[in-house]
């Protein structure tokens, strides 16, 4: 499931933000001594139902806690932590899995540290009981909604927008990851038509993860429809926006929903991926005067007319 790898030293004060209680300088040493140090590959990697009592620490990277049905509850980055159900085998937590993006690093405190801990302190036991309890809570409010810029709430299924990683410069191998664009970004009144990356799908439920691809394609980078099917849990009825954008953050983009006008769409940075005709994905890579040239993975690359857009756009980006 997982591998030891090197991962960047716990400090006291993460330990303390994740049991909510100072320790004594003896327990930090014994908590640090007993960690485990893991780096999931990407996927699903850790179900609650089956797992050994223990918490697991964001060192680097994200992870996508999903619930039964493989949607997305939230997703964790570096200093947060997940497993605190598995402290209380008496309650009766919903279950949830926990699905690892790249160069994820985790540190797993086992309960074999932690039970004597929260027997000792009471304090530990009701910090991380709240903690479940949280998480708990925000499965059975079923559809979270994400709050749009104007201030209207949307659905987050409703609605996902994939734009280039941010890279530091510092960093080289983020460098390496993402290069530039091996097309230029497409602005409003851009005159100069070009072939755009496509990638065509294998069967009627593959639009989201190929039109994900050809994005990803566009930035420089391959990668399996496959895989990118396996990521964002598609079925025979296709991929949910919630899957598709876990997707995409999985495999180093940043997501950002968006409900917008034509003329607002072709404000943003582009490609995006665009929810098309209630049931189907494409891909928006530029929008000129007079057109919107459209790669359709059923289809191949269009140019439509404005009226011709909009009649099978719905609003969704």
């Amino acid at each position: 499931m997982v591998q030891n790898a090197p991962t960047p030293a716990l400090t006291q004060g993460q330990i303390t933000d994740v049991l909510g209680y100072s320790l004594s300088q003896k327990e930090i040493e014994n908590c640090l001594k007993t960690t485990e140090h893991l780096t999931p590959k990407v996927g699903k990697f850790w179900q609650a139902a089956d797992a050994q009592p223990g918490i697991y620490i964001v060192t680097v990277g994200k992870v996508r806690l999903l619930d039964s049905q493989g949607e997305l509850i939230t997703t964790l980055n570096a200093g947060a932590s997940f497993g605190e159900s598995t402290l209380f085998p008496d309650r009766s937590f919903q279950p949830y899995s926990a699905r690892a993006s790249v160069n994820l690093k985790l540190s797993y405190l086992p309960g074999e540290t932690l039970l004597p801990l929260i027997q000792k302190h009471p304090e530990i036991r009701e910090y991380l009981h709240q903690v479940a309890l949280k998480l708990d809570s925000l499965q059975k409010k079923g559809e979270p909604e994400t709050a749009h810029s104007s201030g209207e709430n949307l659905p987050e299924t409703n609605i996902t927008e994939y734009r280039q990683p941010e890279v530091k410069p510092q960093k080289t191998i983020n460098k390496a990851y993402f290069p530039s664009p091996t097309q230029r970004v497409g602005h409003l009144w851009q005159r100069i038509t070009r072939r755009y990356p496509f990638f065509a799908q294998q069967s009627g439920s593959d639009c989201g993860a190929a039109s994900l691809v050809m994005v990803a394609r566009y930035w420089g980078k391959n990668f399996s429809v496959n895989r990118v099917r396996d990521i964002a849990n598609v079925d025979r009825n296709g991929a949910s926006l919630r899957g598709l954008s876990a997707a995409a953050e999985s495999i180093g983009f940043s997501t950002r929903p968006v409900k917008a006008s034509l003329d607002q769409l072709a404000k943003q940075k582009l490609p995006a991926i665009a929810h098309w005709e209630g049931k189907h994905y494409i891909v928006v890579y530029e929008i000129t005067p007079k057109q919107v040239i459209i790669a359709d993975p059923a289809i191949g690359q269009r140019h439509l007319t404005y009226p011709e857009f909009k009649a099978c756009w719905t609003g969704y980006t």
